[in-house]
């Protein structure tokens, strides 16, 4: 199962946005061994930018680790609105 969060922030907090689940990843990384990747558009509309976080492999108690490492950052004090989260599974998990 893959995790995918995507939420809109200023586009002059982008430094600030990235160092914050940088280094968010890499406790999720070390604890978990989850497969963590950060992506953005290219583009700002409006003054805003769309991020997308990216998480492959997740555990069954994934989530809860999750919002425990997020609320160890001021990742939320950046994002306008809420955090949307998708999680996806690979259709050969279908069968």
């Amino acid at each position: 199962m893959d995790r995918y969060i995507y939420y809109r922030a200023p586009a002059d907090k982008a430094d600030a946005l990235r160092q914050q689940v940088l280094q968010m990843h890499g406790r999720i990384a070390a604890q978990t061994g989850v497969r963590c990747a950060l992506k953005r558009q290219a583009q700002a509309h409006e003054g805003m930018h769309t991020w997308m976080e990216v998480y492959s492999g997740i555990p069954e108690n994934f989530a809860e680790h999750l919002q425990e490492l997020v609320a160890q950052t001021e990742l939320l004090s950046f994002i306008v609105g809420i955090r949307h989260v998708d999680d996806f599974m690979d259709c050969d998990e279908l069968e």
